[in-house]
């Protein structure tokens, strides 16, 4: 018998239907384990920074850092968007907002001071480069330049 003809066999066996799907079975298992979960680090904390350089899904943005190009979820750095940044903060909290531009819309919905890095029409300032909507706020709500 030749290899051809033993190949055949082995491959409408019973043994390798069972084989292959116990194959098939652990390797789905590990591309599930190995794909990245993308899940945003929920950091509520009173002061949040934002940088151009920050991270949503891998810093907390409770410190004023760039994110570092590897580890997290947790790590203390910077998230990238404004609109992360409002999220996470709790309300009466800072967003301190470094020196960019941001491409998104922000939408407020709670008490909170949002506070750009420069002046604004510095060199160093921040910029929205979409729409920011206040929600909820009130009669206490102020938009400053």
């Amino acid at each position: 018998m030749n290899a051809q003809t033993l190949i055949k066999q082995w491959l409408s066996s019973p043994a390798c239907r069972g084989v292959r799907i116990f194959l098939i079975a652990i390797l789905g298992l590990g591309v599930l384990w190995w794909v990245p979960t993308e899940q945003p680090v929920n950091a509520q904390s009173t002061v949040i920074y934002v940088r151009p350089g920050g991270n949503n899904v891998n810093c907390n943005g409770t410190v004023d850092v760039d994110y570092p190009g590897s580890g997290g979820p947790g790590l203390d750095c910077a998230v990238q968007t404004i609109a992360r940044g409002v999220s996470i903060v709790i309300s009466g909290g800072t967003v301190f907002v470094a020196a960019g531009t941001y491409a998104e819309n922000v939408t407020i919905n709670k008490t909170l001071t949002l506070q750009g890095a420069n002046a604004p029409d510095g060199p160093d300032a921040a910029v929205v480069a979409g729409r920011i909507t206040v929600t909820g706020a009130g009669a206490g709500a102020a938009v400053r330049r």
